[in-house]
């Protein structure tokens, strides 16, 4: 394998670690007044990535860029035997670890138990997968809360090194019990939108971010953008995690927590701001998000 990465113009943490079962883990934290460029050569080894925040793309060889805006998480399989090629991230205000997995370190965790596995990662163990596998995976909380932790350890300390261990395990079991969810038809189907239908969904995801207060509903965002609305759905769960409406409320509560520690609102002008036609349902949904009263945050912020 081979590493390349360049930067100006910036500041952050950006750290390759290897950790005591073999794997390798790059990890990016900062913020860039230019564009971030780091490539990957190499072959017969599986890439787990997962990112926080930022926007930026992913090139894989010749292949149409991959849109990657906000949260994301994905898996690379490149077998002994196919053709080298590059893939390239590009982006800036970035948040983001790739784990990259040998056959030698996912013997060392599974063994020869590989019943349980996804296929294709069974058979890149074993030595039988013909081609370059990929999909893209909705980055849940259990993914998130791994990344972040491996991003803020401390390898300097013995605890830290152990915690990194243990998160980079979390995180690699918690991707392939994602990807047996999804069905042979699933497989790979995230990496053949078309440019057009990345351009639709990039400009809906960003109308959800810019209309919380009077959003679109599904049917009309659809519309705007020129998707059919199942498509749209699908889409934007594979490429940023969650569906028109997951998506809508990740943004309300994200804004509305913004607008509560930042800019010190009450609740009930927040509950507007953000969609909400009454305040009792506003509090109760930023509570199942955040397990926390919004009059508390607000508290906390003052």
């Amino acid at each position: 394998m081979r590493l390349h990465d360049g930067f100006n113009d910036g500041n952050g943490a950006y750290s390759f670690i290897k950790t005591g079962l073999g794997f390798e883990v790059l990890t990016a934290a900062g913020v860039l007044q230019r564009q971030l460029d780091v490539c990957f050569t190499s072959e017969d080894v599986m890439k787990l990535h997962f990112r926080l925040k930022g926007e930026g793309c992913y090139t894989l060889g010749n292949e149409d860029a991959v849109p990657m805006t906000g949260q994301f998480a994905g898996i690379l399989l490149q077998p002994e035997g196919q053709p080298k090629f590059e893939s390239r991230f590009e982006g800036h205000e970035e948040c983001w670890i790739t784990v990259f997995c040998s056959r030698d370190s996912l013997g060392t965790v599974f063994g020869n138990d590989l019943g349980s596995l996804p296929v294709p990662v069974r058979e890149f163990i074993e030595r039988r997968l013909q081609s370059t596998f990929g999909a893209q995976l909705a980055l849940n909380t259990a993914m998130a809360r791994s990344a972040t932790d491996i991003i803020g350890a401390d390898e300097a300390n013995i605890l830290g090194k152990a915690q990194t261990e243990a998160r980079v395990v979390d995180l690699l079991c918690e991707t392939l019990l994602n990807l047996n969810q999804l069905s042979d038809n699933d497989w790979n189907r995230p990496f053949a939108f078309s440019p057009r239908d990345r351009h639709c969904l990039e400009e809906a995801y960003h109308i959800l971010h810019a209309e919380l207060a009077d959003p679109p509903n599904l049917k009309e965002l659809a519309r705007r953008v020129g998707l059919n609305p199942n498509k749209l759905n699908f889409g934007l769960k594979m490429l940023h995690g969650g569906t028109g409406g997951e998506l809508l409320n990740r943004f309300r509560m994200e804004e509305a927590r913004r607008l509560l520690e930042e800019e010190g609102e009450n609740v009930t002008q927040v509950a507007y701001a953000c969609g909400f036609n009454f305040p009792g349902n506003f509090t109760a949904a930023f509570r199942r998000h955040f397990g926390v009263l919004p009059k508390d945050v607000r508290k906390r912020g003052r």
